[in-house]
């Protein structure tokens, strides 16, 4: 089990200049003998410091970005050697943002789903 936080600032000129704060949650359960379940949640915030972060505004006044993301993963793991996994993963990541298009439109959320599957090998 594991536990992670972030945060910092980043000066990149008044379009990126954010701070940013962010969590996640880690842990590993074993499952049967050469069977384990591993999972990760995780949120973040990222607040601009300036309007010019509204990169979609087409006049005054402009809004200053606020972006939250969060998701999350799960991969079934099989040891079929000491040395070869075989890993199946899904991964969950959705981001809002008070930015849109005109009419409403969302500009910058998105989710994202992605199922995966592969073989770990360690030398």
């Amino acid at each position: 089990m594991a536990v992670g936080i972030f945060a910092g600032q980043r000066n990149a000129g008044n379009v990126f200049d954010r701070t940013s704060l962010a969590g996640d949650f880690e842990m590993a359960m074993p499952l049967a003998s050469r069977w384990q379940l591993d999972w990760t949640v995780a949120v973040g915030r990222e607040d601009f410091e300036h309007s010019e972060s509204d990169l979609f505004a087409s006049a005054e006044p402009a809004r200053k970005r606020k972006d939250t993301t969060w998701g999350g993963t799960a991969t079934l793991a099989f040891d079929i050697t000491d040395r070869l996994r075989l890993l199946v993963r899904g991964v969950y990541q959705r981001r809002d943002s008070n930015l849109t298009f005109g009419d409403g439109l969302p500009a910058l959320d998105y989710r994202r789903n992605l199922v995966e599957t592969g073989l770990s090998w360690s030398f």
